[in-house]
This record gives C-alpha cells, structure tokens and sequence, in this order.
C-alpha cells in the first residue's frame, strides 16, 4: 500500500506538469491562475514561477512570411512584363508608337494641345505648354487642365504594366501652387501593379525657362479593361 500511495503522489505532479505544457498553462504550481499569454516570435510570456511552455507552430511569423512572399510575386510580376517586351518581339519604338497613336485618339489632349515625351521602364512624362485659353479669372492654369495631365500620365503609366486597355479606376490630387506661365510636364511613375490594377504616383511641373516647380501631386489606381467588354458595360453592371 505504501508502495502503491508513493507511486500515485509522485504521479500526479507528473500528470499536471504534462498538462500545464500541453494544454497552455492553464494553471500555475501554487495553483494560482496564470496570467494572458502573448506571442511574440516563437516566445510565449509567463509569469516567473510558472513552468517552461512547448510553443505551438509560430503562426504570426508565418502570417509575416506569407505578406512577404506575396509582394515578392507581384515584384517579379513587374519586372517579367517589363521584360517581356523583348521576348514578345515588341520594341520600346513600337511602344512609343502605340502611346502616341493612342494620344493622339484622344480628341481631348488634341484639343489641349498635349505632347508624349517619354514613356518606358515604368515612368512615362506629358507635356502641356501653358496657353491663354487654359486659365482660370485669376490668370492661373485651370485646376482641371493641371487634373487631366495627371489623369492621363498616371494611366499611360499603368498602361506599361496592365497593357493598353486601361482606365483610370480614381486618383487623388493635391495642388501645391499656381501655374502662370511656362509649360507643364507631368512624370508619372508605376508604384504597384497586380493582375488587373496597378497604383501610380504622379507630379506635375511648372517649365518656365530654366527654373521647375512642383505645382501638383496626384496617385490613383489604374483598371485593366477586358478584351471583350467596353468601359461603358462595366459601369452599367456596377
């Protein structure tokens, strides 16, 4: 009988030791109830007079290494369409050429008078030169001609990475200051680009002589536009 309570005493400090590192420490050696719990890399916080835990599988470095791989893939996404410009047997003149062609099928930017300078890589640059007919009453250029110029750069610039079927899905503008007199140029630059939409970042300059100021910063997103849909039916459907 002695034989058999010694075994079973030494027992059960087993069993609830088992039991704290198993099941999360529900309770502590003085039978107190333990403090919450945190995770932090691999690290499980405790109270000092609480035995040692096993940690379970580190979820929220997993949840860490997935955000990671994710924008990796849509990196490599980029670089791959930008690359495959070659392998396709399409040269940065015929990209230009198409830019220009569809600049020019905009009767809009004729009317304005705007100008492509450069496009490729993942920047592309409009050029607007600053006439009478664009003012406003205070003799400054229109804040929507400033608008438009940004508008169509940032979706010439996503049009590099989506391809030539795109639209502006929005954008945001901040005006900085007024523009009088000069020519305006507006770079806009690929930021982001994903299956079918891409973020793009956009600064307008005022070109007087030899001195550039920054009059406009504007950011939005860029939609691809399906081979067999036009942009009329997808506002009809939303």
């Amino acid at each position: 009988m002695r034989v058999a309570a010694r075994h079973s005493r030494d027992a059960r400090p087993r069993r609830r030791v088992a039991g704290r590192c198993v099941a999360g420490c529900r309770e502590t050696p003085g039978g107190r109830p333990a403090q919450a719990r945190y995770w932090r890399e691999r690290t499980l916080v405790r109270r000092h007079d609480e035995f040692p835990c096993v940690s379970p599988a580190p979820f929220l470095e997993w949840s860490a290494k997935s955000r990671i791989a994710s924008a990796a893939r849509a990196a490599r996404r980029i670089v791959q369409r930008i690359n495959s410009i070659d392998s396709e047997g399409t040269s940065m003149t015929d990209i230009v050429d198409h830019a220009r062609g569809a600049l020019r099928a905009q009767p809009f930017s004729m009317l304005l008078g705007t100008e492509l300078v450069h496009i490729g890589g993942d920047e592309a640059s409009l050029r607007l030169p600053i006439r009478d007919e664009l003012r406003q009453q205070y003799g400054f250029v229109h804040g929507g001609v400033i608008s438009y110029l940004a508008d169509n750069a940032l979706t010439f610039a996503g049009a590099l990475a989506l391809g030539p079927r795109v639209v502006t899905g929005e954008y945001k503008i901040n005006y900085l200051r007024p523009a009088v007199v000069g020519t305006l140029i507006a770079r806009a630059k690929l930021i982001y680009a994903g299956r079918n939409q891409a973020t793009c970042q956009c600064h307008v300059f005022v070109i007087d002589g030899d001195h550039e100021r920054l009059v406009a910063v504007a950011q939005g997103t860029i939609n691809r536009v399906g081979d067999g849909r036009e942009p009329d039916a997808v506002e009809e459907k939303a």
